[in-house]
Parts: structure tokens; C-alpha cells; sequence
């Protein structure tokens, strides 16, 4: 079931690009995101801390994968091939900006969009990247 709605979203994240909806392509990249790094806590070591509570958002879910690099020789192969952490901090990091000052005249419509498509695509790369390497990790 979930690998089916997987590769629903995966589908989905490919055709609003390609037609132009960066909004949605860039909600649906954070949604896999997500997704897959949840999957690469469960593949090494769980997705709750020590102390029982869950990892839940993305930049917690981040600072611990970043820790289990540390003592971890597979996440570290899979995740610093192309500084992978780095580029989802920053991705993160930018859409946070973007969904915080949105609508308060920070930007111009022309920034906003500019910034949506900049998002997006940057974000489909990310979700094939995490999405090949959180394989290669649960293998």
C-alpha cells in the first residue's frame, strides 16, 4: 500500500512541475521529504529518541540523522555523496522563509514566484536523491 501511494506522489510531484504548478510541487516534495527521512531513521536506529518521544519535524528529524552519521558509516556514504544534508537544510530553510513572509510585502508576486520555482525544482531533485539513498541505506 504505501509503496503504491509512493509512487502515486512521486507521479504526481513529476506532472505539476511539469505543468506549472510549483506550489504543489514543492508541498508534495516536502511531504516525500519527509516521508523518506523517516524512513532513514527507521533504517538506522528508529524514529523515536532514546527517551521514547517521536522525531517529528523536519529539521529535528535532520539534527538526528546528522548525530548517527557521526558513529554510522552508511549514512554517512549515502548522505555526504553530494553534501545531501546540507542541501536539505537550506531547502528547508527557504521554504520556511517563503511560507513565513509570503504574504506580509516582504516580497514582490515576482520574488514569491521566482522563489516557488526555485523551490520546487530544487525539492524534485531532493526527493530522487533521499529517495535513492534511503534505499541504499534499508538495503
Amino acid at each position: 500500500m504505501k509503496d503504491k501511494i509512493y509512487r502515486k506522489y512521486i507521479g504526481q510531484l513529476e506532472a505539476t512541475e511539469r505543468l506549472g504548478y510549483f506550489f504543489e510541487s514543492a508541498w508534495i516534495s516536502y511531504v516525500l521529504l519527509e516521508d523518506r527521512l523517516l524512513s532513514i531513521l527507521r533504517s538506522s536506529g528508529g524514529e523515536h529518541y532514546p527517551n521514547g518521544r517521536e522525531i517529528r519535524m523536519m529539521g529535528t528529524k535532520i539534527e538526528e540523522i546528522k548525530k548517527r552519521m557521526a558513529s554510522n558509516v552508511i549514512l554517512r556514504a549515502q548522505l555526504e555523496t553530494d553534501d545531501l544534508v546540507t542541501q536539505l537544510e537550506v531547502w528547508k530553510d527557504e521554504r520556511n522563509i517563503l511560507m513565513h513572509k509570503m504574504a506580509d510585502g516582504s516580497f514582490t508576486i515576482d520574488q514569491i514566484e521566482e522563489k516557488i520555482i526555485s523551490l520546487a525544482k530544487s525539492g524534485s531533485h531532493l526527493v530522487r536523491a533521499y529517495s535513492a539513498a534511503a534505499r541504499r541505506i534499508k538495503k
